[in-house]
């Protein structure tokens, strides 16, 4: 009778669409709803869920429905899913015709929703249901305090890489560095290795990659470096990426949605996967800001340090040092193909040096890339 009294022919939505029914279902019926299908609606009253336009917030309200409806079904009718389709249709005819899914994958995006995958690569949207009281989630987010930095760098994220591989090389520097990954946690240690290897690492530069969740981190990885080119037993060189520390926001981001994610372990498995999902996004956003980020590069020859501000400046510098450690070294004189340093192409790399001649991977139609000039490749391959 609202709709009657309220709506015609002549409106912008002359249609009565599932939104429109929230008001009968939860504004005034809640206390008389099933406990599943309230837990679910419930889910609309978080605070952060009030800062939604109007037009998230019709979203937000179907998809609502829509799963807490068929989550009372078990999911065994097609037309309740809030998948893509359904949450299309429900706006058929309206201003939001052809674009109610857009606005669903916008809620996704924001973490308001999340895809609940079905199988056969389909999924419906769903909310973020069972949540935890915060007396009840800082027991978990006291674990998640535990971890090192080490580990959060190190932890897989969804596309299978890691923080560290924001800064990672290639060609001839991948081969000439010996690159380990740390914290203040680790530092020490790692400095120590390499000391420990110093011979066997003779025809490699060590270098180490510092990283740091917050700004005292920072600091004392700072104190770490100096002492260490102080000390003068550690020939390592230091790149110390802590100019770009995971922050107080991301780490809050991370910690908030693991401890969610070890809360529903056992209760709700796709809910504890998407939890943890979240959490490594923080981490991926932390890898993106490192690799766009300023560097500075630490060596005994440079025990001020030097900022560069970009990864091309940082391989730059690195080239810088590796010349001087290795002065008649092929990668310092000449500009070759990177294929040409690949351990694959060592065994046609003696060939071509021995017969004095060029192919495959050894030649290059690039003039600054060529080795065709005979003593060129001698003089690159001679003892020393």
């Amino acid at each position: 009778q609202w709709f009657i009294d309220n709506y015609g022919p002549e409106n912008e939505n002359p249609l009565l669409t599932i939104d429109m029914l929230w008001e009968f279902f939860y504004d005034k019926g809640r206390d008389m709803l099933a406990h599943d299908i309230r837990s679910v609606l419930d889910y609309f009253t978080r605070s952060s869920n009030q800062r939604l336009d109007p037009e998230e917030k019709r979203i937000l309200k179907t998809v609502l429905l829509l799963q807490a409806i068929s989550q009372h079904a078990g999911d065994s009718v097609e037309l309740f899913i809030p998948n893509e389709k359904n949450v299309d249709s429900a706006f058929e005819g309206t201003d939001l015709d052809g674009g109610a899914s857009r606005i669903a994958e916008r809620l996704v995006r924001d973490k308001v929703l999340f895809h609940k995958q079905l199988g056969g690569g389909k999924f419906q949207y769903a909310a973020y249901v069972n949540e935890v009281s915060d007396a009840e989630l800082e027991k978990y987010k006291e674990d998640v305090d535990k971890k090192t930095t080490t580990s959060l760098i190190t932890e897989q994220l969804v596309d299978k890489t890691t923080v560290t591989e924001a800064v990672t090389l290639g060609g001839a520097l991948k081969l000439r560095y010996e690159l380990r990954y740390v914290s203040a946690s680790d530092f020490d240690q790692a400095i120590r290795v390499f000391r420990n290897r110093e011979a066997e690492l003779e025809n490699k530069i060590p270098a180490v990659v510092c990283f740091a969740k917050d700004d005292k981190e920072a600091s004392l990885i700072s104190k770490k470096i100096k002492e260490a080119l102080q000390d003068g037993s550690f020939h390592v060189v230091f790149i110390d990426a802590t100019t770009t520390p995971f922050g107080k926001d991301g780490y809050e981001q991370y910690r908030n949605e693991m401890a969610n994610a070890m809360y529903q372990q056992g209760k709700d498995g796709t809910l504890s996967g998407q939890y943890a999902n979240n959490a490594k996004d923080a981490l991926k956003k932390w890898k993106n800001r490192i690799a766009a980020g300023e560097f500075i590069v630490f060596s005994e020859t440079k025990p001020g340090g030097e900022r560069v501000t970009s990864m091309e400046a940082l391989y730059a510098a690195l080239q810088v040092a590796n010349r001087e450690k290795f002065r008649r070294c092929p990668e310092s004189e000449y500009s070759v193909r990177p294929e040409m340093y690949t351990p694959s192409a060592l065994k046609l790399g003696v060939e071509c040096g021995a017969t004095r001649t060029t192919r495959q991977t050894f030649a290059s139609s690039n003039v600054k890339e060529t080795l065709n000039k005979s003593h060129m490749l001698s003089k690159a391959l001679s003892p020393g």
